[in-house]
């Protein structure tokens, strides 16, 4: 046994020796390959053009409404002529102007001393847009930066334009009852009911001041008639539609869409039922609330059951109660 593991070992060392020498070698050109290597690596990498990360840091901030980042990537002149206020009022007027959802941007292309941004826009009210943003570069290394101008707040616009909009609300949709009757329909919210339906319906009014940014955002400018209470409010922006119009630069048309009409909201209200329900209050106060078993539709309202209405906890305890006694749980 022990002569065979040491005719082995014997027979092995000229073998583990050859390995040394063989890496002894190897080790410098392995070192040499890895300096080629890094070397390679080093003078392969691309180095920023000037102004190419401020367009960068732009664009990505640009995307996510970062406005202040935005300002940030202007150049020292750029950011002591425009504040950062006026910089963010710029483009979020623009973006209540177009309806604006959301902004995509693709990779910048140089163009001379300048880089040219392709900028995708998607609205409510003009679909999809698409155009390209020039971004001057002034400035040297490290100090390069955005020359913003109010033409690089949105693609498309020409010096010395600015984006307004002219809107087209489209017609206010009905409001029906059970059987087709108009609640509400026009301008004028006319029913042949009278105040059986004014008192479902609800009114409508000038937007209130509290919800005008709301509005805004969908494009409905501030002089418009919104509802204000009763199915008016509960269904305003199916009543209201989409509005259309023209998105201009200047005087140039770049986007523009046709209204769309609101869809008309069909009740449970029966005519008949709240008739009998307001002649049965006759001016006092008071509230009539009838409900179909069955299902819970509301067939009528009147009084300050619907223009006070209050949950319905000590009415349910009736029907609460009449249940029990005739399950015979409470006596």
């Amino acid at each position: 046994m022990y002569a065979s593991l040491r005719s082995a070992t014997e027979s092995t060392a000229p073998s583990h020796r050859r390995r040394r020498r063989l890496v002894h070698r190897a080790a410098p050109l392995a070192a040499l390959a890895a300096l080629a290597f890094g070397a390679g690596t080093i003078a392969g990498a691309r180095v920023p053009e000037p102004g190419e990360r401020s367009v960068e840091r732009f664009a990505e901030a640009w995307e996510i409404g970062d406005y202040l980042t935005m300002h940030r990537a202007l150049s020292p002149t750029a950011r002591s002529r425009t504040s950062a206020r006026r910089l963010t009022r710029t483009y979020r007027r623009n973006a209540a102007l177009a309806t604006i959802r959301q902004v995509d941007t693709a990779a910048p292309t140089r163009d001379g001393d300048a880089w040219r941004l392709p900028v995708t826009v998607k609205t409510r009210i003009f679909g999809t847009l698409r155009g390209t943003v020039r971004l001057p570069i002034s400035g040297d290394g490290e100090r390069a930066g955005l020359d913003w101008t109010t033409t690089t707040a949105f693609p498309g616009l020409r010096a010395g334009e600015s984006l307004t909009r002219r809107t087209e609300l489209p017609a206010r949709a009905a409001i029906l009852a059970r059987d087709g009757t108009p609640l509400a329909e026009g301008t004028g919210r006319f029913s042949r009911l009278g105040p059986l339906a004014a008192e479902i319906a609800g009114r409508t009014g000038p937007i209130p001041a509290d919800r005008e940014a709301r509005y805004a955002r969908r494009g409905i400018p501030p002089g418009a008639s919104v509802g204000l209470s009763g199915l008016e409010r509960e269904f305003d922006e199916r009543l209201l539609g989409t509005p259309g119009g023209a998105l201009m630069a200047g005087k140039r048309v770049i986007a523009s869409s046709p209204p769309r009409p609101g869809t008309p909201v069909r009740s449970s209200i029966d005519p008949g039922i709240q008739r009998a329900a307001v002649e049965a209050l006759a001016g006092r106060f008071g509230g009539v609330a009838v409900l179909r078993p069955d299902d819970g539709e509301v067939l009528a309202l009147a009084g300050i059951a619907y223009s006070a209405p209050q949950p319905p906890g000590s009415v349910f305890k009736i029907v609460t109660l009449s249940g029990a006694l005739a399950a015979g749980v409470a006596e």
